[in-house]
């Protein structure tokens, strides 16, 4: 009897260890994509056929939690009436996720992509998101009209859309996020649609206002969203996990030794950026209305 009653002691014990250790990754993806954007990060996905593939590189490795946001339509095609740009009309949808994953009682990785990484920007700065033990900002804007200044047709779009100038915007909400909560950014230089500058200034806006977990990646090459494609994926692979060793969540240890040096790299101060970028904080859009 005393053994019946040690192993159910010990088969509880495991379960309250998963249910401690476990993370569920929210992934809220890019403009102009859908919910399965979430396959490119991931170890191994499920194609629309239900088949098995596995990628070389992945910074996701665990359950995820994908949605849509309003503007999904089919990719490429978005129904651009239906975009905020990462404010109310998205921040709605995310919530809704994000509150379906608490009832779960996991810890939280929030990973965002382009719009939607400028959504989860906002929404940090937004709600009290005790769940989120880390949150990983891919190409981020610090402000849409950044994104005009190499792209003249989102100017366009942005008349049409939900999106209001007087809303809320990733460079004045993140700054309100939880400041225990670690940040990795990542961009790239050869990024044609959210250019590097407005990742940078977001960083730069963030750290000074005492951030102390937040961490740059700014890749030398990579194409929009695609950065696990590019010729530096290994290097964001290793430099995610292991910042992910860093704050006690799941992590691959040979990724994350390779990538632990890179990572205290990324630990860059507002004046080592200014020397390389110059003076990223301008005023530019408010010219705008």
């Amino acid at each position: 009897m005393k053994q019946y009653y040690l192993y159910v002691f010990i088969f509880l014990l495991v379960i309250f260890m998963e249910k401690i250790n476990s993370v569920t990754y929210l992934f809220s993806h890019g403009f102009a994509d859908t919910g399965r954007q979430a396959n490119t990060y991931m170890r191994e996905y499920r194609t629309r056929r239900d088949k098995p593939k596995i990628n070389k590189f992945y910074i996701i490795d665990g359950p995820v939690k994908t949605f849509n946001y309003p503007d999904v339509v089919c990719k490429p095609f978005p129904n651009i009436f239906q975009t905020s740009f990462g404010q109310e009309n998205e921040l709605s949808v995310l919530q809704n996720a994000y509150n379906e994953i608490k009832k779960e009682e996991t810890d939280i990785v929030l990973v965002g992509v382009s719009r939607g990484a400028s959504a989860a920007s906002v929404f940090m700065g937004s709600y009290d998101c005790k769940r989120v033990k880390a949150v990983i900002l891919i190409s981020p804007f610090a402000h849409v009209y950044d994104v005009f200044k190499t792209n003249f047709f989102y100017r366009l779009f942005i008349k049409i859309s939900k999106y209001e100038h007087k809303g809320k915007h990733p460079i004045d909400w993140l700054p309100k996020m939880n400041k225990n909560i670690p940040v990795l950014f990542v961009c790239s230089k050869t990024d044609k649609t959210v250019p590097c500058f407005s990742t940078i200034r977001l960083y730069k806006k963030l750290i000074s206002c005492g951030h102390k977990h937040a961490y740059l990646l700014c890749l030398d090459i990579g194409k929009h969203a695609k950065f696990l494609k590019a010729p530096e994926a290994e290097k964001f692979q290793n430099v995610t996990h292991a910042f992910y060793k860093q704050y006690g969540l799941p992590y691959n240890e040979n990724f994350a030794i390779a990538g632990q040096q890179e990572l205290q790299d990324c630990k860059l101060s507002s004046k080592s950026l200014d020397f390389e970028f110059g003076d990223l904080d301008s005023d530019f859009w408010d010219n705008f209305g």
